[in-house]
């Protein structure tokens, strides 16, 4: 499983949807795989701003309604 997330996540920072990103997947309270890939800014190469576990993301929520 490890290996297909990684693939996964992988093709998507490098279409450039993202630069990094961390992956937790749990499964009846216990941790399965814990994954941080990627860097924290886009196209950086720098050891400091490679994602790590304890990176924090901004989360952004859009809401779109349709009425019809």
């Amino acid at each position: 499983m490890k290996k297909k997330v990684e693939e996964f996540i992988g093709k998507k920072i490098d279409k450039g949807l993202y630069p990094g990103c961390q992956v937790l997947i749990g499964h009846q309270g216990d941790v399965v795989l814990n994954l941080s890939l990627g860097s924290k800014v886009k196209g950086s190469a720098s050891q400091t701003d490679r994602v790590n576990e304890n990176t924090l993301f901004n989360l952004v929520s859009r809401h779109i309604s349709y009425v019809g």
